[in-house]
């Protein structure tokens, strides 16, 4: 659990900014608890419960599970399941809220093969939205540009992994995924989500899709150890209520041992 009463901005260097969130923007609320846990069952099955306040905007709870079925030394399957519930908090800063949202998964692991499947369902009148720099949401299609967590938006994505390990390349491996959107609908949004055409109508029928392909390589030995460098190309395509791009992403990461 925690309670925090201020972050920082990408475009500030001060750790006393206020709170922005991902759709809404700047919101003027005093702090944000969240409280939770995860327990596994088994090592096969685990399950997670939280729940969160941004004081005088929202609260909202957070229920997840993951499970695998080892089938073979070489042949698993595994599914998982995320659920999201936002209401309206005090003095309802983003509008009335009443959204709930979730995803699902299956797919199966053979040998360096891994293929999935997902779904997911934004069932509000408003985006689904979240804190910045809170790293994202727990949705299986919340990827690296699109989260298709628009009002009423309904999603598809396929996804395949292959580990170079198994094939003799320890440390390589490569993902691409594509995700598509349909039914996106801001006729029933409150005036903070609200999005309208040039006509000022509110967007209805809005559909968009993302593909994403990664190379990604961890150092296994020496003096760089575990230092991981990841590239990743982004293609987004959409109708209205966003814009079409091509988005190229280098990632390095080096862990560092404190103890």
């Amino acid at each position: 659990g925690g309670r925090l009463h201020s972050m920082s901005q990408p475009d500030s260097s001060s750790m006393r900014d206020g709170f922005a969130t991902f759709y809404a923007g700047k919101v003027d609320s005093p702090w944000v608890a969240y409280f939770g846990g995860d327990y596994s069952l088994n090592k096969h099955l685990s399950v997670s419960l939280y729940s969160s306040r941004l004081k005088d905007a929202w609260d909202q709870y957070y229920f997840g599970t993951a499970a695998t079925w080892p089938v073979s030394d070489q042949f698993s399957l595994f599914a998982g399941f995320n659920y999201y519930k936002a209401v309206d908090e005090g003095k309802k800063l983003l509008g009335e809220l009443n959204n709930n949202i979730w995803s699902a998964k299956v797919g199966a692991t053979y040998g360096a093969h891994t293929l999935s499947l997902s779904h997911q369902r934004n069932n509000g009148d408003d985006d689904f939205d979240y804190l910045r720099q809170s790293d994202s949401i727990f949705l299986d299609n919340s990827i690296q540009y699109s989260d298709f967590n628009s009002p009423k938006e309904r999603s598809w994505m396929v996804r395949y992994d292959l580990d170079m390990q198994p094939l003799g390349i320890p440390g390589l491996s490569f993902m691409t995924r594509y995700g598509k959107g349909s039914d996106a609908d801001y006729s029933n949004a409150n005036a903070v989500y609200m999005r309208r055409d040039a006509d000022g109508n509110p967007l209805t029928d809005q559909r968009r899709w993302e593909r994403d392909i990664e190379a990604k390589y961890v150092v296994q030995g020496g003096s760089l150890k575990d230092l991981s460098l990841r590239i990743r190309q982004a293609t987004v395509r959409s109708s209205s209520f966003e814009s079409d791009l091509e988005e190229f992403r280098l990632i390095v990461e080096y862990p560092l041992a404190i103890l």
